[in-house]
């Protein structure tokens, strides 16, 4: 077989990685179809290289010095009803903020000029439906043209107000909803200040709008795995399909925090996909390093002062860079930080198993 040019590998790679990255949106069978064109190619030529050097080679030739970001989630704002226990929302320092309407379609203005076919996420560290604004922020979204709106809540919420008819008439394509139970006693003890009934009434009211509706949004039963609910693991994906939802094992993050096991259990550290793809933007404007620095620690700009294609090829290109060379201790946020683990090593497994399929 020809040697291929790193150009030939790069986009056989992101093929894989554009599998990866889609693999739970309503888009991934469009996502498929160039993907399965080229993957045979591949396999064929990568089968048997052992793993690691297969991901190091994949850092290599992958640009993620990109201009612009795969996705980008807005916080539209960073207030939470509730206060789950794997969650370190109660400890945060960062005053509670509705982002202005005036910033927010500044941002979506950008991206729609720009790549209006990336991913946009109206949520971060608070709960989405707390922000009485937030179906018609995602109607300006769909209005400026922008494909693929994807958000995550906690569903406490879905049958206040009739909220679950307005997320559905939004124009929203993917909804993540927080199970974490299927049990009261295990959800309650879970998702604190939420009622498992009154949850389980809104959700399967949710499902049943859409049913009546006919939208095609994309509704996501989603599980955290952890200690807490290891019981129920098992009968998780059997009570999500027959809600009508699709079932997602998550795992577990440590939200940037050291945990000196990770440090131990692999030899070799590998670059952080979170933010070599993901831009995420406070309520504030400030964009920080990833989805792990909730508490705004390292700070690269603001959209308030900057456009967001400015400050990712500006400053944050430096952190991405630092992670492709290896450089950890680069930016604090990142030395210290355990959740490379899943969003490094765990996503380059499941790309490695991807290509060993054939």
């Amino acid at each position: 077989m020809r040697s291929r040019s790193d150009q030939e590998i790069k986009d056989l790679f992101h093929d894989l990685k554009a599998l990866m990255f889609w693999e739970h949106d309503s888009r991934f069978d469009g996502a498929l179809r160039p993907f399965a064109l080229r993957k045979n190619d591949l396999v064929a030529e990568y089968r048997d290289m052992p793993q690691e050097v297969l991901c190091q080679k994949a850092n290599a030739i992958q640009d993620f010095t990109n201009d612009f970001p795969l996705s980008v989630y807005i916080e539209t704002t960073n207030t939470c009803n509730l206060r789950c226990v794997m969650c370190p929302h109660a400890g945060l320092s960062r005053p509670s903020q509705i982002m202005s309407d005036g910033l927010f379609r500044k941002i979506i203005d950008e991206i729609a000029d720009v790549q209006p076919s990336i991913t946009v996420s109206p949520f971060y560290f608070g709960e989405p439906l707390t922000d009485s604004g937030i179906f018609d922020r995602i109607k300006y979204c769909k209005k400026k043209g922008l494909s693929f709106l994807k958000m995550s809540t906690n569903g406490s919420l879905l049958n206040v107000k009739d909220n679950y008819c307005r997320l559905v008439d939004s124009g929203l394509d993917h909804l993540i909803i927080s199970f974490d139970g299927i049990t009261a006693n295990t959800y309650e003890a879970i998702r604190c200040g939420s009622k498992f009934d009154s949850f389980v009434k809104g959700v399967q009211q949710l499902v049943d709008y859409k049913r009546r509706t006919g939208s095609p949004i994309r509704l996501v039963g989603q599980m955290i795995l952890m200690g807490d609910n290891s019981g129920e693991r098992e009968s998780f994906s059997r009570f999500i399909s027959e809600m009508g939802l699709t079932p997602y094992f998550a795992s577990f993050q440590y939200w940037g925090a050291p945990v000196p096991a990770v440090g131990a259990a692999l030899a070799h550290r590998y670059a952080c996909n979170n933010p070599l793809y993901s831009a995420v933007i406070l309520a504030n404007g400030d964009l920080v390093a990833c989805c792990m620095d909730y508490a705004g620690k390292a700070v690269f700009g603001n959209l308030g002062e900057a456009a967001l294609a400015e400050i990712w090829r500006g400053k944050h290109r430096e952190l991405r860079q630092a992670q492709l060379d290896g450089d950890y201790n680069a930016f604090d946020v990142c030395r210290r930080c355990s959740d490379w683990v899943s969003f490094g090593f765990n996503q380059y497994s499941r790309l490695i198993q991807q290509v060993k399929k054939g």
